[in-house]
């Protein structure tokens, strides 16, 4: 009698700890829309962007827009990619927290671009012109005139 009483309450208590946990699958909805060209993020994000069709041999692989406010387009594939982000407004847009040895600002076509990096490369470039704000972040250091290069494409 005491196992068969044991039985029930353990099968109540597994019971009981099932209906306790919810059966949905509540996941947060991915704010990045991939697009085909680069002329449907523009319309969906209601401003145009210059970006070259490569960099350094790195081809356009991916064009997305967060919630119909910044595109964002990826060159390149794995663990050698390049992004490059531009959105309205004067925040850091780059999503890249790492916190760098060394921090410089630099000119740039007339733009103030603050590159980020270690040892004389930068992984990171940040800067606004006119009402947009602009990110280029890549996986692989490069130099400085690399970096420079690459955000004169840029608009």
């Amino acid at each position: 009698m005491k196992k068969l009483f044991v039985c029930i309450l353990c099968a109540l208590l597994a019971v009981s700890a099932c209906a306790c946990g919810s059966n949905e699958n509540t996941q947060i909805a991915n704010p990045f829309k991939d697009y085909e060209t680069m002329e449907e993020a523009e319309k969906a994000a209601g401003f145009d962007m210059t970006v070259p069709e490569t960099l350094d041999g790195r081809e356009m692989t991916l064009i997305q827009v967060m919630n119909d406010e910044m595109i964002q387009v990826f060159y390149g594939e794995d663990e050698n990619r390049v992004l490059v982000r531009k959105a309205e407004g004067n925040e850091d847009i780059s999503g890249d927290y790492t916190e760098y040895g060394e921090t410089e600002t630099v000119d740039v076509n007339g733009a103030k671009v603050t590159m980020k990096g270690d040892e004389g490369q930068v992984k990171a470039a940040v800067w606004t012109a006119g009402k947009y704000t602009y990110a280029v972040d890549a996986d692989q250091p490069v130099s400085r005139d690399t970096m420079a290069e690459w955000i004169s494409g840029i608009a």
